[in-house]
């Protein structure tokens, strides 16, 4: 038996069926990495269109908020009348948040869209509101005043933003809430 293993010809065949599983393998691994940039290319959108995850640790809309000591004595900002659902007649409404310990500061940026809920229309920027951070502060709160012509009833996002300007890349995730007529 050893001396067939030993024999050239095996030796060949050996290897030509080993390059075939390996260029098998090869072809496989290189088709994926192709198909997948796409699928992640696709989800972006989606991913942008949900409530930010991993930087905030809480993250709520509300009709106002209360500040706090923690036990080191810094301000902790906790959401009054947390909601999804506003009257027409509230004069603001507040993004509370508390974000995860970091290294460096964080400038948080909120923007104001009314959702007409057509992608095809070009988005009114409503308001825009930023807040500075200081490493030692791990909560804030960005607050969005009624409109001058008041709010119209209807479906509204919250574009959420990290760092000193606004672009593509430095959008973390969206929030909608709804805004009901006055009864």
């Amino acid at each position: 038996m050893s001396r067939l293993l030993s024999h050239p010809a095996l030796w060949r065949k050996k290897r030509i069926s080993k390059l075939g599983v390996y260029l098998f393998v090869a072809l496989l691994l290189g088709i994926m990495p192709l198909s997948m940039p796409m699928a992640a290319d696709n989800s972006a959108d989606s991913v942008l269109d949900k409530p930010p995850t991993g930087f905030f640790t809480k993250l709520a809309l509300a009709h106002g908020y209360q500040a706090v000591k923690d036990v080191f004595q810094t301000d902790r900002y906790r959401p009054e009348k947390p909601s999804t659902t506003f009257k027409s007649d509230v004069d603001a409404i507040y993004l509370v948040f508390d974000l995860l310990p970091r290294e460096n500061p964080a400038h948080i940026i909120g923007q104001l869209y009314l959702d007409k809920g057509n992608r095809q229309q070009a988005e009114k920027l409503l308001y825009e509101e930023g807040v500075y951070l200081q490493t030692s502060q791990d909560s804030g709160f960005l607050e969005f005043p009624r409109p001058p012509q008041g709010w119209e009833p209807g479906n509204y996002r919250v574009k959420i933003h990290l760092g000193e300007k606004v672009t593509e890349a430095s959008q973390l995730g969206t929030l909608r809430f709804k805004i009901e007529p006055a009864s």
